[in-house]
């Protein structure tokens, strides 16, 4: 069967994500309300954990992986170079949660977490780099829009889990856990289903000579060995930020955090469907030698990606207490500064998912190793400073003091990004700098200016919020229509991709 378009696959993409989002608003506030901000808390902290634990362990693999493929599809003995990675990735997981709880040392690394969770914790984490192989692999071989039905599926079952659960008054970390096990054993065996249609059996794949297995060692070395250390720092910062939060300020201050940090991913969730789809062109681009298509590309998908999340992050951040009302009631009323801070973390993730594939594409992967050194090292001296109790010569800032040095390291990486790839593809690091404010300048005034109007409408608070919205939305769109060189684009640019997208939606 041939592979999809590039149209194809984006908009296969879109309505997955577009579903998850709308399923995430409608049942972010459920969980959280459900199981309270310390059982929260605790799930936050521990699937953190496991999840960037396993990130750590992969050393860039799986990426290394997703582009040799994508530009090797014939190729498919790589396949089973990664299955074995994989389990060997699985075995050292688990061997050394065993390790750490047969010496007694789980109350200093998970302090306040029982065994069972902590368990059940990393099993996720490990269903969740399965599921993301069986994505990466699909979408390496053009399979986009088969896969993700399954997606699309496994939302609308999230939904309608949560609801019954939440409702039957049943919903309790145990029955999450089970529930996401649930939904992850359903899109791996979709994603398998996926491959053994289109004659690729995973099982073949496995018998590998030693010198093919030899030859992919060093390969993949070559590739992901500049990020080890690189990865290491991003370990080891993102492992202590979380356990300081939970050691000085308690799983309650951790449910804080965490659900900022939902609300951030359900923002993010908007743009990320286009993150590995850019990643693989720009991946065969450059086999091509290619450089004006990577230019193209950088240019073309920037700056509206970087408007549309910017547009509902700013929103959602001016009104960050009506958003933490909604979702998390009385017992998250703490949590609202946090919110207003985190949520603008996605505007330059987004950014830096996007730029980064370009060095990831044209493999210099040095660069990355070397942006995330310097910048994971400051960024845990700020962790110190701004997480560390006063009796510690710390500012004793929990959550909040993590969410603005999250958003701070972000933004100084992303833009050390740009200015490297704006002398690689020859562009204005200056343009793009200052879109960025310009951007963001704009969409707050828009934001308060709807703030302020719509107070003079309505007073109640939910109504209110929605009439704010719904200005903000007008200004903004009169903003695009009269000019839409806001987002780098021509009029006749908006009309085509509103005729390509609805084409797409009716296809």
């Amino acid at each position: 069967m041939p592979q999809d378009s590039l149209k194809k696959r984006y908009a296969s993409k879109l309505i997955s994500n577009s579903v998850k989002v709308a399923v995430g608003f409608v049942t972010v506030g459920m969980v959280p309300r459900a199981l309270g901000p310390e059982a929260y808390g605790n799930f936050g902290f521990l699937t953190n954990f496991f999840i960037s634990t396993v990130k750590f362990l992969t050393f860039g693999i799986p990426t290394a992986y997703y582009t040799k493929l994508s530009k090797r599809q014939n190729e498919k003995k790589l396949i089973g170079f990664y299955i074995y990675f994989g389990i060997l990735l699985m075995v050292i997981v688990f061997i050394t949660l065993l390790g750490i709880v047969k010496f007694g040392l789980q109350e200093i690394i998970w302090p306040d977490q029982k065994g069972i969770f902590i368990f059940a914790s990393a099993l996720l984490a490990v269903l969740y780099f399965i599921t993301e192989s069986f994505r990466n692999t699909n979408d390496a071989f053009g399979y986009t829009f088969r896969y993700e039905k399954a997606f699309i599926l496994q939302s609308i079952i999230t939904g309608g889990l949560i609801v019954a659960l939440y409702f039957t008054n049943v919903l309790t970390l145990s029955s999450y856990f089970l529930m996401l096990y649930f939904l992850s054993l359903f899109v791996i065996i979709s994603g398998w289903r996926v491959l053994r249609i289109h004659k690729i059996y995973l099982s073949k794949q496995l018998n590998l000579a030693r010198n093919d297995l030899a030859r992919y060692i060093k390969e993949f070395y070559h590739f992901s060995h500049p990020l080890f250390f690189q990865s290491l720092v991003v370990y080891v910062v993102v492992i202590t930020d979380r356990w300081l939060l939970q050691t000085f300020y308690g799983s309650a201050e951790q449910g804080f955090y965490t659900i900022a940090l939902k609300i951030g991913s359900i923002i993010f969730l908007i743009t990320s469907s286009i993150t590995p789809l850019m990643l693989r062109e720009m991946s065969l681009s450059y086999k091509d030698r290619k450089k004006e298509e990577l230019k193209r590309l950088f240019k073309r998908f920037i700056p509206i990606f970087y408007f549309i999340i910017a547009y509902f992050s700013v929103f959602i951040s001016l009104n960050a207490e009506t958003v933490n009302y909604i979702i998390g009631g009385s017992d998250y009323k703490n949590a609202s500064i946090v919110i207003s801070i985190l949520v603008l973390y996605p505007i330059h993730q987004t950014y830096g998912q996007l730029a980064g594939s370009v060095f990831l594409a044209t493999e210099q992967t040095k660069v990355l190793r070397n942006i995330g050194i310097i910048t994971g090292l400051v960024g845990f001296v700020i962790s110190l400073l701004f997480l560390m109790p006063i009796k510690f010569y710390g500012l004793g800032l929990g959550a909040i003091g993590l969410a603005i040095k999250m958003v701070l390291i972000q933004f100084i990486s992303v833009n050390i990004y740009l200015w490297i790839i704006a002398r690689f593809l020859n562009l204005s690091f200056h343009k793009f700098f200052g879109h960025q404010l310009i951007v963001i300048a704009v969409l707050f005034i828009f934001s308060k200016f709807s703030q302020y109007l719509s107070g003079f409408i309505s007073t109640n608070i939910i109504f209110t919020f929605l009439i704010s919205g719904f200005i903000y939305t007008l200004l903004v769109f009169s903003l695009i229509i009269i000019y839409p060189r806001v987002i780098v684009l021509t009029r006749k640019a908006i009309r085509n991709y509103i005729k390509i997208t609805l084409e797409n939606l009716m296809a």
